[in-house]
Order: structure tokens, then C-alpha cells, then sequence
């Protein structure tokens, strides 16, 4: 696969770092409910703060690898364009889609 001129470790971590929230915001979130049902039936709450809980957490690993990727990218002597305005609206919508599928699976 071209890179277009970009360093690989760059290319391939700028995809990874997206594809790994989205990985483990799916995994967290879709367990949840199932993995704490026994503080579900204990105590009355809104049993979604439990998957939403589980997508923001990733959210942590994601500003660490993404400083990471910040620090790549002067290494390499990149600079960002304006296509990062665009990053919260994908990791929204990377939320949302993975907040779907933890609504979606029954515990």
C-alpha cells in the first residue's frame, strides 16, 4: 500500500491509533452491562452510564498514543493539516457506533 510520501511508521500508526479506540470501545462497552449485572440487579441507576463509562475510557489511551503520534509526527519533520478539525468528529461518531452495539447486545 503507498503511503504518498509519508514515513510508514507514521501512516500506519496514524491508522492504527483510531482503529484501536474504536477496537476497544466496542470490546469494553459491548461487556459491560453483562460483566456488572450483578450491580445492576443490586442497585437502581440508568444502565447506560455503564457502556458509556466503558467508551470514554479509551478515550485515556487514545490522548496517550495520540501525544505519541504528536511527537512522531515532529520527529519526522510533519506537519498536521486541516483535516485534524475533523478528528472529534470521527471519535464521536467512533462513540456512537460502539455505544450502538453495547445498547443493541442484551445481558
Amino acid at each position: 500500500m503507498s503511503s504518498d510520501g509519508l514515513p510508514y511508521p507514521i501512516f500506519a500508526y496514524a491508522a492504527l491509533l483510531p482503529w484501536n479506540y474504536f477496537a476497544q470501545a466496542i470490546a469494553l462497552s459491548g461487556t459491560s452491562v453483562v460483566r456488572d449485572a450483578s450491580l445492576v440487579n443490586k442497585v437502581y441507576f440508568p444502565r447506560l452510564i455503564m457502556p458509556i463509562a466503558a467508551t470514554i475510557t479509551p478515550l485515556m489511551d487514545f490522548a496517550i498514543a495520540f501525544v505519541l503520534l504528536v511527537g512522531m509526527m515532529a520527529w519526522y519533520g510533519i506537519a498536521p493539516t486541516w483535516a485534524v478539525i475533523t478528528l472529534p468528529l470521527f471519535l464521536l461518531l467512533a462513540m456512537m457506533t460502539a455505544l450502538a452495539c453495547a445498547c443493541s447486545s442484551r445481558p
